[in-house]
């Protein structure tokens, strides 16, 4: 969820008073040359594998807000945002890596990553039903001296927190189109999940094999059926590749995503006492702000039955079973780091989870929860759309245009594609720009103004997936279709909603 620029800043600097409450507002004379000049600003770059546009994307935009404003421009803050961007597995450890060897001033890596570098103390975060509702987060993120316990370890490897912000709650979700199991049981199941010991320690007892892909080989693996299974939030689940909706153990949640704002201390050597202030006082605001603003479980769930997922309950004794079967492993990983006494100060700040019980979608937030989504059912079924030759032109413009961080060659996707309609029948030609061509035939079922296509998708585009989209004939009798919801677009796909940006023409 963005937040608009100009709110953010006037938000985060109220915040700051109410939270800091030791900056001073007004005007700051700050040191030039001999001249007179006003010295130029200091420039603190801060890497992150979140993406714009996600929760950890906006605590960075915050971030960068606040201190700009907090500084009176004379810090800012320089954001590498999706880093690495090219790189399938172990990024948040990059992150890490490149913040320690001094590539980076400032990190927002999540606290499931550093044990990696050595520091435990962040693993109470990481357990399974230590912080299970979006209440305890809110009381684990303000407490201070919990806060300080929590992120004291960061100093064993030369880096200093300045903030520990809560994200949101990590569930089990399918990919594969089968249900999710309401026992938590993952026996047989290829997981993927961000590269964490402890959350693959977790996930490897419930039985699961645990990958860390991203991007493209994501959606590639998940097509292929080489990944079934994912942990995740409830915001991303329905936008996660997958083959048909995706189904989430909705009310039962691993543990909670805080995401840890550092400092290497090289670079907060660096700066004089009133900028090192102004980090901790802009990092305060962060917190207040996002604790405000961030979506609350209720208001993910609405939106991921909204795009289309389905939801599995698990009951109170199936819930209780996963609690004892998890409780050795628990205590084992506890051990290991020797955080006993800290995982309990966790547990005596965070309560008992109180709050409305978190259900599933109802049948009212899932439209059309009805259409057929395996390509193998579907039903030669031509409803009203018309019969006939149509013909569109997909050029690399296209392609950039709609995704700008397209992460293949759009010569692979850009060409020509004729498709001929007959009565439920679906033959589709591309004479791609790479020098390649194919056919795909197969069948296509269409409902009032929905209409279901088995496109070819995955590595080799061999792979059928059913697509919906809602069509529309232009007084021209050019075709004009648009993805009916999240399931129907980008990587989940593998990008067939690029044959919806333009119109079809009709040739015959």
């Amino acid at each position: 969820m963005r937040t608009d620029r100009v709110t953010i800043r006037t938000g985060i600097l109220a915040t700051a008073f109410l939270v800091a409450g030791c900056v001073d507002g007004g005007e700051r004379d700050g040191p030039g040359d001999k001249a007179g000049n006003p010295a130029p600003p200091t420039t603190l770059t801060l890497v992150t594998a979140e993406q714009q546009g996600r929760p950890g994307g906006d605590m960075v935009e915050r971030f960068v807000a606040a201190v700009d404003e907090l500084s009176d421009g004379q810090i800012v803050i320089d954001p590498s945002f999706d880093h690495p961007s090219d790189q399938p597995l172990g990024w948040d450890q990059i992150n890490i890596r490149a913040l320690r060897d001094g590539d980076f001033d400032l990190g927002l890596v999540p606290a499931r990553a550093w044990r990696s570098a050595g520091v435990t103390t962040l693993e109470p975060l990481q357990l399974p039903f230590v912080i299970e509702t979006d209440e305890q987060a809110d009381r684990i993120a303000v407490d201070e001296q919990l806060t300080e316990a929590l992120l004291a370890g960061l100093g064993s490897i030369d880096v200093t927190g300045l903030g520990l912000l809560p994200e949101g709650l990590r569930h089990l979700v399918r990919l594969d189109g089968t249900p999710i199991s309401p026992s938590g049981e993952l026996d047989g199941l290829t997981v993927r999940a961000p590269m964490s010991e402890t959350t693959w320690a977790i996930l490897e007892a419930l039985g699961a094999e645990v990958i860390d892909v991203n991007g493209a080989q994501l959606a590639n693996a998940v097509i292929d059926r080489r990944v079934t299974a994912a942990e995740t939030s409830l915001l991303i689940s329905s936008g996660m590749p997958a083959i048909g909706p995706p189904s989430v153990l909705s009310n039962v949640s691993l543990y909670t995503k805080f995401n840890v704002l550092a400092i290497s201390d090289a670079s907060l050597a660096e700066l004089d006492d009133d900028a090192a202030a102004v980090l901790h006082d802009a990092a305060a605001a962060v917190l207040g702000a996002t604790l405000s603003e961030r979506l609350r479980e209720a208001d993910g769930l609405a939106d991921a039955c909204a795009n289309g997922i389905s939801t599995v309950l698990a009951t109170d004794a199936e819930r209780q079973a996963l609690r004892a079967e998890l409780a050795p492993v628990i205590e084992s990983l506890s051990t290991a780091a020797d955080i006993e006494p800290l995982v309990q100060q966790v547990r005596d700040v965070a309560g008992a989870a109180t709050g409305p019980e978190l259900s599933g979608c109802t049948t009212s937030d899932q439209p059309d929860e009805l259409l057929p989504s395996d390509p193998a059912a579907l039903r030669p079924i031509a409803g009203d759309l018309p019969n006939g030759t149509y013909r569109v032109r997909v050029d690399v413009d296209t392609v950039l245009a709609t995704y700008p961080d397209f992460p293949r060659s759009p010569d692979g996707y850009a060409g020509v594609y004729t498709a001929l309609l007959d009565d439920g029948h679906l033959t589709l030609d591309a004479v791609v720009d790479d020098g390649t061509t194919w056919r795909h035939v197969n069948v296509y079922e269409v409902h009032d103004d929905v209409a279901t296509f088995a496109l070819p998708s995955g590595v080799d585009f061999d792979t059928p997936m059913a697509v919906h989209w809602r069509w529309s004939v232009t007084p021209g009798g050019a075709l004009s279709f648009e993805p009916v919801r999240a399931l129907d677009r980008g990587l989940r796909v593998d990008y067939t909603d690029l044959l919806t940006v333009p119109e079809w023409e009709r040739i015959d």
